[in-house]
C-alpha cells in the first residue's frame, strides 16, 4: 500500500536519491519499483527499543542528514528514527507524542484508504495538492519454472498473523470443496506449514493440493500470484501483494476496516467476502467477544459461486 506513495515521490523528485528503510523479508519487493532505490534493512528484533534505534543510526551513516524523512508508520519509534538520523525535514502524522519529533505534521485524513493516507504525506510536505498521485503500474513478472502452467492453478492463503483475520479451517474446507478438479497451491511462511497440512487433511480429494509454505521468498511469491487463475486468501500481506501484481483476488475480511485497508491494484479484480455483523469492524487482532462472528457468519455458498465466476470456472 506504500508503493503509490513511493512512485509519486519519485515522480516529484526524479533526480533524488531514495533510501528506503524496510523489514529484511520485504527487501526483494523493492525490485518491483519502476526506479531503483537504496534499501536499508531494519527489524525491531535486531534493534529493540529506542536504544536499538540509536544503535541502528550509528551503523547506517549513509542515511544520516537526509533532506527529507517521510515517516509512514504511525509509531513513536519511527518518528524517533528520523529525529536521530538528523533529517532536515521530518514528515508524518501527529499522535503518540510524535509531534515534537516532526518538522511537518498533520492529523491523518479520515475515511480514506491507507494508500491515500500515505500519499497525503507528500502534500503535507509540499504544502500543495500533489499533481502526481498515479496508480502503481502493475509489475510484469515471469512465471515460476516447474510450478504450474500459467493461469491454470489457484493460490490459497489460509493464514494470517491475527486470529481475527483467519477464516476457520471448517469454513476453508467448505469453500475449497465447492471446486472440482482444480490444482491448489497453499502458501505461507515456514511456521505455517502445519496449518496448511491440517487443512489439506480435511478437504476432498477431487482437487490437487501442494503445500508451498516456507518455499518462496516474497518476490517468488509475487510471481506465483501474478500467474495464477486466482487467489483465495485471508486478510493478510499476500492479499495485498496479489492485488499489486494484478491477480484476481477473493479476500475474506473479518475485523478489518474494509474502506481503509482493502487490497487494491491497478489491474487487479478484488472480491471481498464479509459478513454484516454489528461488531465489525473492530480492527482488533483478537476477537474481543470471543465469537469471531465476522468470519463464522460468512455466507460461503454465495461466496463460492461468486469466486467461481471471478475465476471463470
Amino acid at each position: 500500500m506504500s508503493f503509490p506513495f513511493l512512485r509519486a515521490t519519485q515522480l516529484e523528485y526524479p533526480t533524488a536519491e531514495f533510501l528506503v528503510i524496510i523489514k529484511p523479508a520485504y527487501l526483494p519487493l523493492m525490485q518491483l519499483l519502476p526506479h531503483p532505490v537504496t534499501t536499508l534493512a531494519f527489524h525491531k528484533h535486531d534493534y529493540p527499543g529506542l536504544k536499538g534505534i540509536l544503535r541502528y543510526v550509528r551503523h547506517h551513516s549513509q542515511a544520516q542528514n537526509a533532506d527529507v524523512y517521510f515517516c509512514l508508520p504511525p509509531s513513536f519509534s519511527s518518528a524517533f528514527m528520523g529525529f536521530c538520523l538528523r533529517s532536515r525535514a521530518r514528515v508524518g502524522y501527529s499522535g503518540e507524542s510524535r509531534s515534537l519529533l516532526l518538522t511537518h505534521r498533520s492529523h491523518p485524513p479520515v475515511n480514506c484508504h491507507l494508500r491515500q493516507e500515505y500519499l497525503q504525506l507528500l502534500n503535507v510536505y509540499t504544502q500543495r495538492d500533489h499533481p502526481h498521485q498515479p496508480d502503481f503500474p502493475t509489475p510484469q513478472l515471469e512465471p515460476l519454472p516447474d510450478i504450474g502452467q500459467s493461469g491454470e492453478y489457484i493460490v490459497v492463503n489460509p493464514n494470517s498473523q491475527a486470529s481475527s483475520r483467519r477464516l476457520p479451517l471448517a469454513k476453508w474446507q467448505t469453500l475449497l470443496d465447492s471446486f472440482r478438479n482444480q490444482q491448489f497451491f497453499l502458501i505461507g511462511s515456514a511456521a505455517e506449514i502445519q496449518q496448511n497440512e491440517a487443512l489439506m487433511q480435511r478437504v476432498s480429494t477431487v482437487n490437487q493440493y501442494l503445500n508451498l509454505a516456507g518455499q518462496t521468498d516474497v518476490l517468488a511469491l509475487a510471481r506465483l500470484l501474478a500467474h495464477s487463475r486466482g487467489v483465495i486468501t485471508n486478510d493478510s500481506g499476500p492479499a495485498h501483494l496479489a492485488a499489486l501484481v494484478g491477480a484476481k483476488v477473493a479476500v475474506s475480511i473479518g475485523a478489518a476496516n474494509i474502506s481503509h485497508t482493502v487490497p487494491t491494484g491497478s489491474d487487479a479484480e478484488v472480491m471481498v467476502i464479509s459478513a454484516n455483523v454489528s461488531c465489525a469492524p473492530c480492527v482488533k487482532n483478537e476477537c474481543p467477544l470471543g465469537t469471531l462472528a465476522c468470519l463464522e457468519e460468512l455466507d460461503l455458498d454465495q461466496a463460492s459461486k461468486n469466486i467461481h465466476d471471478l475465476f471463470g470456472l
